[in-house]
């Protein structure tokens, strides 16, 4: 069975959030950063090869906060 291709990476979900140009999408997306990691007990982190998104992306990226399975 072949492996997942997107893989996390070492890019910072924070560094992301601070460069939107958006200060409503900046607060909105920190809100639901927060909401997620609450739910999840897992740190965020950024997935696949690109180093930055576009706002429209930012609730899948924020999805890497999701918990490890055991």
């Amino acid at each position: 069975m072949a492996g997942n291709k997107t893989r996390p990476n070492a890019h910072s979900v924070a560094r992301l959030l601070k460069g939107l140009d958006d200060s409503q999408q900046q607060t909105d997306s920190r809100q639901l950063l927060k909401l997620m990691q609450a739910f999840t007990q897992a740190k965020s982190r950024m997935w696949g090869p690109a180093s930055s998104v576009s706002a429209a992306c930012i609730t899948a990226m924020l999805a890497g906060a999701r918990a490890t399975p055991a």
